[in-house]
C-alpha cells in the first residue's frame, strides 16, 4: 500500500516481508526518529552517506589518511544525537543489522544513505520491553568489538579511507536482529530476511578492500 510508504513502491521481493514492514508502518506511532535528539549531545551516532552491501552507523568514526598516511577528516558522514547513551546503542545495533538493511534496500536508491531512509523505520526504541531492551544492550559492546576487527581500507584519490565491514558482524547482528524481530512481533520474517540479504547483497567478502 504506497501511503504506508509515503507514496512510494517497495522494491521487496517478498509479500510476507512487506506485509510484515506494512503492519508495522501501520501500528507504530512513533519511528526510530523520535529516540534522536534535535540539538546536539555528546551521544553521537555518526552514519556513512553511502552505502552498497551494508550501513555503517558506528561511535567512532574509522580512521582516514592522506598519502602521507597524515590523519584526516572524514566527508561521508552523517550525524545523529541521542538524549541518552542507551537509546544510541540501541540505534546502532537496529541500524546496522539485516532488518535496517532490507528496508534500506526497498526505499533507498541503492546507494545514499539519507537520514530519512533509517529515521522512518517502523520502531519506538523508547518502548521496548524492559527484557528485550536489556538483552540488547548486552550485545552493544559485543558489535563494537566486532566493528574494531572488521575495520578495513581502500584506497580512494591518494586517501587511505577506513571503514567499518558489516558483513563481517552478522555473528552479532543477526542476534540482536532476531531480537528487534521477536520485540516487534515479526519473528516469522526471518527466514524471508535472510533470503533478501542473500539474494541482494552482491559482494565476496574474503578481501580486506570490499566495496561499500
Amino acid at each position: 500500500r504506497p501511503v504506508l510508504w509515503n507514496r512510494k513502491i517497495p522494491k521487496l521481493n517478498s509479500i510476507t516481508l512487506t506485509k510484515s514492514f506494512e503492519r508495522l508502518l501501520e501500528k507504530q506511532e512513533r519511528t526510530l526518529d523520535a529516540a534522536t535528539s534535535p540539538r546536539p549531545t555528546p551521544h553521537i551516532l555518526h552514519f556513512k552517506k553511502t552505502a552498497y552491501n551494508w550501513l555503517n552507523f558506528c561511535k567512532e568514526l574509522p580512521p582516514c589518511y592522506d598519502a602521507n598516511e597524515k590523519p584526516i577528516s572524514h566527508t561521508k558522514f552523517g550525524r545523529l544525537y541521542f538524549e541518552d547513551p542507551k537509546l544510541r546503542q540501541l540505534a546502532m545495533l537496529l541500524a546496522n543489522g539485516k532488518l535496517m538493511l532490507a528496508y534500506w534496500f526497498a526505499i533507498g536508491d541503492d546507494f545514499d544513505v539519507t537520514r530519512w531512509n533509517f529515521a522512518d523505520f517502523p520502531c519506538d526504541l523508547k518502548n521496548l520491553s524492559k527484557g528485550h531492551a536489556l538483552e540488547l544492550l548486552k550485545m552493544s559492546p559485543r558489535l563494537e568489538t566486532a566493528m574494531a576487527e572488521a575495520l578495513q581500507f581502500k584506497q580512494n584519490a591518494g586517501k587511505k579511507v577506513g571503514n567499518y565491514n558489516l558483513a563481517k558482524c552478522r555473528h552479532v547482528t543477526d542476534v540482536s536482529d532476531r531480537l528487534f524481530c521477536e520485540a516487534l512481533e515479526i519473528s516469522d520474517v526471518w527466514e524471508d530476511i535472510e533470503l533478501y540479504y542473500v539474494q541482494t547483497v552482491r559482494t565476496d567478502f574474503s578481501s580486506d578492500y570490499e566495496r561499500n
